[in-house]
């Protein structure tokens, strides 16, 4: 048995649910601490996983869609056939959606999210600026 771990930075972290919690910077506080909270426990048991991890950026599944496609099958070891990676690309977005630009910060929590990225190897190259 295979077991993927995928992260997507802030944005997947962040399931609303309401549209008005965007504004509230103390909400979003919240969330960014309970994201790292779960973060933790998740790579924590990843790590404990005696299974093959595949490391998935959601920029680079956008950006070339066709190669992580394949690159995810064959880590499977399933087969990818060229119609399935044409489906694929099809209904992958054309940019990455970048909701925390949309959202009311508090310099402590973008502080604190900043401070905690660097804790992380598999945030390398991320950047987060508001």
């Amino acid at each position: 048995m295979l077991g993927i771990y995928c992260m997507c930075v802030m944005s997947s972290a962040m399931h609303l649910q309401e549209q008005k919690h965007l504004y509230n910077s103390t909400y979003v506080n919240t969330i960014a601490r309970r994201y790292f909270t779960k973060l933790v426990r998740g790579v924590l048991k990843a790590k404990q996983m005696p299974h093959p991890m595949l490391d998935l950026r959601c920029e680079n599944f956008i950006k070339d869609t066709a190669a992580e496609m394949r690159r995810l099958c064959k880590f499977l070891g399933v087969s990818c056939p060229t119609g399935y990676i044409r489906d694929s690309t099809g209904i992958v977005r054309s940019s990455p959606s970048i909701t925390r630009h949309h959202v009311s910060w508090l310099k402590s929590t973008k502080e604190f999210v900043q401070r905690k990225m660097q804790d992380y190897d598999f945030l390398d190259g991320y950047s987060f600026e508001v």
